[in-house]
């Protein structure tokens, strides 16, 4: 491409290839899939005619960002394309960016975040930022909270395989039968969770004291921590309440940067 009459030095550089931009279509859409595809479903998802289409896959597969199978004909990611995506996961710092977008979240919603991450003992605080309205509660840094009946375990109840938290619903159940929910009142709870992205908890666990929860997902859809708002009242349980708005969208934003695909989140936009 060249440079057009009155751009500056640099304005090239700066608006890119647009080539380039027309053919990473054909990579989101490979990444999206579950599987390899063949070229006419590929490069109708991809919004471009099917020559078009196998030019550009031709180029990517010279440079092994994608494969064809030699039985289906079927095109799918390649090597490069697994070298690159390995190495942007191992780089990736998602729990420590979670725990940066504190601060904004806070100032944005006017309620003390917090950022919660699933440990031994169960889902635990590990970083929190205070705002200007007080509150006395029973939660500190490494406060450890339940699965079931507060808003952050039930984010992450939502979002993460039985394998995972099977033996801690089990811990729960047995050292508090008369708190934890059981799987009947469980299950509808973490249905909405899963069609909303946020999750709630008036006052019962923590007396004067209300929380909204969002999972933070990874590229394999699961939770690796969660967003939590805690706040005086019940108004954060509202379901048009702002900060939930806020919550949800700062959830999905982290969830998105880590690769997640299936972001939640239905019930909770503005």
């Amino acid at each position: 491409m060249s440079e057009r009459a009155g751009d500056a030095p640099g304005d090239e550089e700066r608006r890119g290839i647009r080539s380039v931009e027309v053919a990473m279509r054909l990579l989101d859409v490979l990444a999206m899939a579950t599987q390899g595809l063949p070229l006419k479903t590929l490069s109708a998802r991809a919004g471009m005619a099917p020559s078009k289409a196998h030019r550009y896959l031709a180029s990517f597969m010279r440079g092994g960002l994608v494969r064809q199978d030699a039985a289906t004909g079927h095109y799918d990611l390649g090597e490069l394309a697994l070298r690159l995506g390995l190495a942007a996961i191992a780089r990736n710092d998602a729990i420590e960016r979670a725990a940066h977008s504190l601060h904004e979240l806070a100032n944005e919603t006017g309620v003390t975040a917090a950022l919660y991450v699933l440990a031994a003992q169960g889902p635990t605080m590990v970083r929190w930022q205070r705002v200007h309205v007080p509150f006395v509660a029973a939660v500190s840094l490494g406060s450890v909270v339940p699965l079931t009946t507060s808003a952050t375990g039930r984010a992450m109840l939502a979002f993460l395989p039985d394998a995972v938290t099977a033996p801690l619903l089990r811990r729960e159940r047995e050292q508090a039968p008369d708190r934890a929910l059981g799987d009947d009142m469980l299950r509808p709870i973490l249905a909405e969770v899963r069609a909303c992205g946020i999750a709630s908890a008036d006052s019962t666990y923590i007396p004067g004291l209300s929380a909204v929860s969002a999972p933070v997902l990874d590229w394999q859809n699961e939770c690796i921590c969660a967003l939590t708002l805690l706040a005086p009242g019940k108004a954060l349980t509202e379901t048009d309440h702002p900060a939930r708005h806020a919550l949800g969208r700062h959830a999905r934003d982290l969830s998105r940067s880590n690769g997640a695909t299936q972001l939640p989140g239905a019930c909770d936009k503005a």
